[in-house]
């Protein structure tokens, strides 16, 4: 009786966390994509992506937009300990949903003959089915 008891109190325990822990992580990942892109755009956009980038300027508008994403996971991280953590998993979920209509759209209007693409939004889907099983699992407080 004492370890069913026991299981079922970390289980509720972890249960209670893993919000706080899947918002840190969205943050932590923000982050560092945008660190890794602002920093070496053409490691980040050449390799990955298969961009190349003709002059200065388009190496700034990458810099631009990966210091925007790094601005967002800062944003992220302060919510983290502002917000309540169910609350900020609803706009965890919004955002991977952003990702997945943005991704998609990109599909509908550039061709659907992209393979890195399928995998990169096979990621941005589970996470979003992640983030919307552990909202519902994970109880409001009282």
């Amino acid at each position: 009786m004492g370890f069913f008891l026991h299981s079922f109190y970390l289980k509720s325990v972890r249960m209670k966390l893993l919000p706080s822990f899947i918002n840190l992580c969205a943050a932590t990942l923000l982050l560092l994509l945008g660190v890794l892109g602002h920093l070496d755009p053409e490691w980040f956009f050449t390799e990955k992506y298969d961009i190349i980038i003709s002059s200065s300027q388009s190496k700034i508008e990458l810099r631009v937009m990966m210091g925007f994403l790094f601005t967002i996971g800062l944003c992220w991280l302060v919510l983290v300990f502002w917000l309540k953590a169910r609350q900020l998993l609803k706009l965890t979920g919004a955002l991977a949903l952003g990702f997945i209509l943005a991704r998609l759209g990109g599909l509908y209007l550039d061709g659907f003959d992209q393979d890195f693409t399928y995998i990169e939004l096979a990621f941005e889907i589970m996470a979003f089915v992640i983030v919307v099983i552990v909202y519902l699992l994970t109880t409001p407080p009282e």
